[in-house]
C-alpha cells in the first residue's frame, strides 16, 4: 500500500481544483478553480466550480498538497464530491489489481430533471429534461420556482437541497410563477445515479 502523509481538512478550509472542463484542450492551460470545504469525511464535499471533464483531477489544499480526487460532479457548485486522498491511498493496491467493489455505482439521488439559476424571487428554470419527471408534470424552462412543499425556494442551491431531501417515489408540490400567474405543479420524484463526468445532472 502507498504511504503518504495525510493532512486534515476542516469545514471552510480553502482548496484548489485543477481539471479540464469540457475535455482536454491542447491549446488551453489547465483550469484552476478556488473553493472551500463544505463537508469533510469519506466523501469530501466542496463548492469548487466543476464541470464534465474535470473528474479524476486533483484537489489541493493551500499548501499545494493533494487532498482529493474529483469524483461526482453536480449542477450545483455546493454539491460536488471528491475522493479523499486517504481513501485513494488505502485502496491503491486494489485499484492496480483492477478489482471492482462497492456495488454497481453511487447511491440513488433524488431528481426531477431540472436545472436553474438564481433569481431575486426564487429559482428560474433554464433547463427541463424532456425525459424527466418535471417535464411530464408540466414544468417548463422559464418557470420561476417559488416553493417546494410550501418551503420557500430562494435560489438554485435551495432548490437542489429541497429535492435532495426527498426520496424517489415521493410526490412534491412545486409552486411556480409563469407569465405572471402562479400555479401548483405536482411532481413525482425519481432516482438517478451520480455521474462520473459524462454529464452534469441537476435536481
Amino acid at each position: 500500500m502507498l504511504q503518504w502523509p495525510i493532512w486534515t481538512l476542516g469545514v471552510g478550509d480553502w482548496v484548489l481544483a485543477l481539471g479540464h472542463p469540457g475535455g482536454y484542450d491542447p491549446l488551453r492551460n489547465t483550469v484552476v478553480r478556488l473553493g472551500r470545504v463544505i463537508r469533510p469525511g469519506e466523501m469530501l464535499q466542496t463548492d469548487c466550480t466543476l464541470m464534465a471533464g474535470d473528474s479524476g483531477g486533483p484537489l489541493f489544499d493551500m499548501q499545494g498538497r493533494v487532498v482529493g480526487i474529483h469524483s461526482r460532479i453536480s449542477e450545483s457548485t455546493s454539491d460536488n464530491y471528491h475522493v479523499p486522498i486517504t481513501t485513494y491511498l488505502e485502496t491503491w493496491d486494489r485499484l492496480v489489481a483492477g478489482e471492482n467493489w462497492g456495488g454497481q455505482g453511487p447511491p440513488s439521488v433524488a431528481t426531477i430533471g431540472v436545472r436553474g439559476w438564481n433569481d431575486p424571487n426564487g429559482c428560474r428554470l433554464d433547463r427541463v429534461n424532456e425525459n424527466g419527471a418535471a417535464f411530464r408534470a408540466g414544468l417548463r424552462p422559464g418557470d420561476l420556482v417559488l416553493s417546494v412543499d410550501a418551503e420557500p425556494i430562494t435560489d438554485a442551491d435551495c432548490l437542489v437541497h429541497a429535492i435532495r431531501q426527498k426520496e424517489p417515489g415521493d410526490n412534491i408540490a412545486v409552486l411556480v410563477r409563469r407569465a405572471g400567474t402562479e400555479m401548483l405543479v405536482h411532481v413525482s420524484v425519481e432516482a438517478r445515479r451520480g455521474r462520473d463526468g459524462r454529464g452534469r445532472p441537476g435536481p
